[in-house]
């Protein structure tokens, strides 16, 4: 986790990562010579949990230099990028790697959903239709097509993909690019012949926010990017003659980028002589310059306070469940009260992969969360399941399922910090003691604290 003015987000995306039910794991924090006081938020959680590691930049050096860092100090045997502002669902490293260990693969990645306080226009994915019925596997070349702006392609760049340490080798960052550092290092990861797959359950919450590094483009930004670019080609890589092509492509459009970015400087400058001179000698970028002005202002149009009204969430795969009657107690000051119903749970290890109908139900979670002030009620495991969709941190209470297996309910339920309901109290799990001796682990206290009769 690179980390660089991170610290309003840092606690919530260390707690999704801390929280996971894949608990034998080690957390690397490389703050990036932060002035917000970012190294004390980790090193205050790093006191309570040895999982967590910091190290501390000198000198700012972008996040490829902190993912390096992070990267000569991990242990494990898969290494998964997150990033500080970002948040996991509780159980992304368990499905994962169930499926990576299936397909024998060298990296996995899943889709993200996009959440935001401020932009409630609706949630999204990044694969949006591009997703499909189960994972597969992608190809350098498909890798580059999607990057390339002007293919109808999502940037699988964007991606954060979790990868089998052995299979990485010496590769490292690029530490000269600091936009575009994740598709470099990812593409040379293709270009040396491992095996890289994409599965399309948005398990990755991807918050949106002004600070978004990754949205801001600059003329430094881009013609690093460039240059990055044109030193691929000098690596070594036996490169097709159609790869060859689309890199070339792509060389074009990033140079096409950074006369655009140049014609933007140009406008807020209102050096109207200059930004005249450069349409004139390359009118392709009116199209370009007048969408961005559209969707500014449509973005301005979206934004707004985040409704402060309590809402109760019932969420359960039982239609016929009773309980939104009876919730009200555990929650006396929701204004209203709705009920979801959301798919039946899923052992991870199954195929479960996103599908036209949950990708929106996930995506709908996740705007609830960022709208309202949620209190939710998790019915049995596939709640749970469910209530991890929802970015932002809420009051969570568990009604268990007598159907589900209560061992993994159980650590579902702490993973989340969940109140049990109607004293449905659940045996210790044989195997629910933290996987190293000296981890020190904060538990959650489940004792019903609610009761309904």
């Amino acid at each position: 986790m690179a980390n660089y003015r991170g610290a309003d987000y840092l606690p919530a995306a260390m707690a999704s990562v801390l929280a996971q039910t894949q608990g034998d794991l080690e957390l690397i924090v490389v703050d990036d010579a932060s002035p917000d006081g970012s190294a004390d938020v980790v090193a205050a959680v790093a006191e309570n949990d040895a999982r967590v590691k910091l190290l501390v930049a000198p000198e700012n050096g972008g996040p490829g230099a902190a993912r390096n860092a992070a990267l000569e100090q991990a242990r494990g045997e898969w290494i998964a990028i997150v990033d500080s502002d970002d948040i996991l669902h509780r159980e992304r490293f368990e499905r994962l790697l169930a499926a990576a260990r299936h397909l024998s693969a060298d990296a996995i990645a899943d889709d993200l959903l996009y959440f935001s306080e401020t932009d409630l226009s609706g949630g999204a994915t990044l694969l949006g239709a591009y997703a499909s019925s189960a994972a597969r596997q992608i190809s350098a070349a498909e890798f580059i097509v999607s990057n390339t702006a002007g293919r109808g392609l999502p940037p699988l760049g964007y991606l954060k993909p979790m990868f089998r340490r052995a299979r990485l080798g010496q590769l490292r960052y690029d530490e000269t690019v600091r936009i575009g550092e994740d598709y470099d290092f990812l593409l040379r990861f293709l270009l040396e012949g491992r095996r890289f797959f994409l599965a399309s359950t948005p398990f990755y919450l991807y918050r949106r926010h002004a600070g978004s590094v990754s949205h801001r483009l600059s003329e430094a930004h881009l013609a690093a990017m460039i240059e990055n670019h044109r030193a691929l080609f000098g690596r070594g890589y036996a490169l097709s003659t159609d790869l060859r092509g689309l890199l070339h492509r792509r060389f074009e459009v990033l140079n096409e980028g950074l006369e655009y970015e140049r014609l933007v400087a140009s406008v807020k400058r209102k050096d109207v002589a200059e930004a005249f001179r450069q349409l004139t000698a390359r009118p392709s970028l009116i199209r370009p310059l007048v969408a961005s002005a559209r969707e500014h202002f449509s973005r301005r149009g979206r934004e707004r306070e985040r409704e402060r009204s309590p809402k109760l969430v019932f969420l359960t795969a039982n239609a016929y469940a009773s309980g939104p009657s009876r919730l009200p107690a555990a929650f006396p000051e929701a204004t209203t009260i709705e009920t979801i119903q959301v798919p039946d749970y899923a052992e991870p290890g199954t195929n479960r992969d996103a599908t036209a109908e949950t990708r929106p139900l996930w995506s709908r979670l996740a705007h609830l969360g960022a709208r309202h002030e949620l209190g939710l009620v998790a019915h049995g495991l596939a709640g749970l399941y469910a209530a991890s969709f929802v970015a932002k941190p809420h009051d969570i209470v568990f009604l268990a399922d007598e159907n589900d297996d209560q061992q993994r309910a159980l650590r579902l339920a702490r993973s989340l910090g969940a109140r049990v309901l109607d004293g449905g109290r659940m045996p210790p799990a044989a195997n629910d003691a933290p996987p190293h001796g000296d981890q020190r682990r904060a538990t959650t206290d489940l004792r019903p604290s609610v009761r309904v009769s």
